[in-house]
């Protein structure tokens, strides 16, 4: 019989060395003091451009069965992806398969060849340092996410009630987490809505995360000011004072609560859907399994929420981030870059 698998292996652990793993954590010690500080951020966004990439792959070495890990993947418990599955992979399953490695890869997108063998089965062996080392703005970058907009839930409803919610709702991006430049002067303009020490109990962590493990050409954008942002709201709302704008965020809610305390009417967050959305779900099913997975359950559907709100949301103002430019795919919408508005508020205080 001929095969006609490709499978994904644990890009977030550095390949298929993350297949070996039971724990939390990875052996790299970067990624275990990422986790303990940060582990309400699932990754979800990287993972699907590692996603992107091995669905563009399946194409080229015309394999129509692509299979992920479930372990790293609880996600597609609730979503479909194009031509994608679950299987609970393992090293072992893939001692007799073929490695396509990144170098691989680029030379297949770079000259659109296709592999003719349906003989064999092949594994995506790529690790978060591929991308984050040499970058992913190549010139086909575009190509790879085409499949992002058929992304759906397995449960149509589901759609619908985030067409119905957010299609005329504004969303704001606030990029303030890992890989993220969070500078003193940062720290001492929002002590003057949050509490120092708790702003320091978070982005301390931060801080010091950045300095031991980040290299410096990756951390590049600067966090902006929550003044700016309460300009930007301020300007929204004096066009129409009802407009409901959500905030999504890879920090705490809690380090936000001075933007919903501002505009209470208007700021909206996963917390203020998450509840109805769960009840599309087997509330049971997802408190027995939470922990089966890396990524738990219950932190997976709240990102399943955030996606999906600024993925169908009308407009989405943002720093450049995965996270903006995967949902910019999803959906057309207007796409502000808060940088640039940024600089001309700065010219204009």
């Amino acid at each position: 019989m001929k095969n006609n698998k490709i499978y994904m292996t644990n890009p977030m652990q550095g390949g298929l060395k993350g297949l070996k793993l039971n724990g939390k954590y990875s052996s790299h010690p970067w990624w275990q003091k990422l986790t303990e500080i940060n582990l309400f951020d699932t990754a979800f966004g990287d993972r699907l451009v590692f996603w992107a990439m091995i669905h563009q792959v399946s194409l080229f070495i015309k394999r129509n069965d692509l299979i992920v890990p479930e372990y790293w993947w609880p996600e597609l418990l609730f979503i479909n992806l194009p031509n994608t599955r679950l299987e609970n992979v393992s090293c072992d399953t893939l001692k007799e398969f073929s490695s396509i490695e990144f170098d691989s890869f680029l030379k297949l997108m770079n000259n659109n060849n296709c592999i003719d063998d349906t003989e064999t089965n092949f594994y995506f062996n790529l690790s978060i340092d591929n991308i984050s080392r040499r970058g992913i703005k190549y010139h086909f970058m575009d190509e790879l996410f085409y499949k992002i907009g058929e992304i759906k839930f397995k449960n149509a409803i589901v759609d619908n009630y985030f067409k119905n919610n957010f299609s005329d709702v504004i969303s704001i991006h606030l990029r303030r987490g890992f890989s993220i430049s969070i500078t003193k002067e940062f720290i001492e303009s929002s002590s003057v809505y949050i509490d120092r020490d708790k702003l320091l109990s978070f982005y301390g962590k931060i801080m010091e995360y950045n300095s031991n493990y980040m290299r410096d050409n990756i951390i590049k954008r600067s966090v902006l000011p929550d003044d700016f942002y309460f300009y930007l709201i301020d300007k929204i709302l004096k066009k129409n004072k009802n407009q409901k704008i959500y905030l999504s965020t890879d920090v705490p809610l809690e380090l936000l609560s001075h933007y919903i305390e501002k505009y209470p009417n208007n700021i909206v967050t996963y917390e203020n859907y998450i509840d109805e959305f769960l009840d599309f779900y087997d509330k049971k099913f997802i408190s027995e399994n939470n922990d089966l997975y890396f990524y738990p359950l219950d932190k997976c559907l709240i990102t399943l929420v955030d996606f999906f709100a600024i993925a169908n949301s009308k407009v989405n103002i943002s720093t450049w981030s995965q996270w903006t430019f995967l949902s910019s795919k999803y959906k057309d919408k207007i796409i502000i870059d808060a940088e640039k508005e940024y600089k001309k508020y700065l010219k204009n205080i």
